[in-house]
């Protein structure tokens, strides 16, 4: 797997205290990686040391060698008030030569702040800002972006407008780094989840492998639910629970659901439904708090 930024033993020490102690990170090329867990300090200062901010104590940070720039949205984007949305946007791109041929327009209509392009900053809600500050990030079209605390304090329409422009990034071939806890947000939208507690990267895991720990059981819509019992019996499966009408709670063997449906359409009853149902996101990070899995 190519990695466009890993870490090796990373480390930050102020005040005599270890905010980050030997974090080793692996952000693959094309992906959205979730930085998660409920130490946001530690998250934003490992952050700054991967975006380059900061330096690191101790540790290795390295990067592909066609990464030219990191784009970033820190959690309070720092902005000029007393100027406009665009000539924020210019500020910037003046400073960056990768920036000289972009439209800045068009970052504005992506992060939709066309209609305020022209108006001072100072008069910006938070969520208007948090946009300008996503507009910011992706001048001079970096390989890496890095928005931390994204979804933080978004109500749903921008929370819906952010996740279309994760996935419009992601479609661009562009690495996205995202910050927040526990966000389900960031579950429908991350390829790999950092799970960062205490200072430590206490785990890194795909999407796939969370979704299949997050899972408690198959809801399956049975009727009638005699016939669901006679045939869940038949192949052995006792680790079930009926609701009235037609529900059945399966615990075991999940992932044989769909040929489970198949048997009991063959015995002759009705499957309206099979879905997977999931406990909370923040029901993982409790369980891996404070221990290595």
């Amino acid at each position: 797997m190519s990695f466009i930024l890993s870490s090796d033993d990373l480390g930050r020490t102020e005040k005599k205290e270890n905010i980050v102690n030997g974090v080793s990170v692996h952000i693959p090329s094309g992906a959205v990686y979730a930085l998660t867990g409920n130490d946001r300090p530690g998250r934003e200062v490992l952050l700054d040391m991967l975006s380059g901010a900061v330096r690191p104590s101790r540790g290795t940070i390295r990067t592909a060698d066609d990464l030219k720039n990191i784009g970033v949205m820190t959690a309070e984007p720092a902005l000029y008030p007393n100027l406009t949305a665009l000539q924020n946007l210019n500020i910037k791109k003046t400073a960056l030569k990768e920036a000289e041929n972009q439209d800045m327009k068009e970052l504005l209509h992506f992060t939709g702040l066309s209609q305020w392009e022209h108006v001072r900053v100072r008069s910006f809600s938070n969520l208007m800002r948090k946009r300008l500050g996503v507009a910011l990030a992706l001048v001079g079209d970096p390989g890496l972006i890095i928005f931390q605390e994204l979804f933080t304090g978004a109500d749903p329409l921008a929370a819906s407008d952010f996740g279309i422009m994760i996935r419009r990034l992601k479609e661009e071939g562009r690495t996205l780094l995202i910050s927040g806890y526990p966000e389900e947000n960031l579950l429908q939208h991350a390829d790999i989840f950092g799970i960062f507690e205490s200072g430590t990267l206490r785990e890194e895991i795909g999407r796939e492998e969370l979704m299949r720990r997050l899972r408690t059981h198959v809801v399956l819509s049975v009727d009638p639910l005699d016939k669901a019992r006679e045939v869940l019996e038949a192949e052995g499966i006792f680790s079930y629970r009926t609701q009235e009408p037609n529900t059945v709670l399966l615990m075991e063997r999940m992932d044989e659901a769909d040929a489970l449906a198949d048997k009991l359409r063959e015995a002759g009853a009705a499957v309206y439904a099979v879905r997977p149902a999931y406990d909370p996101l923040e029901s993982y990070f409790a369980s891996r708090k404070g221990g290595l899995p």
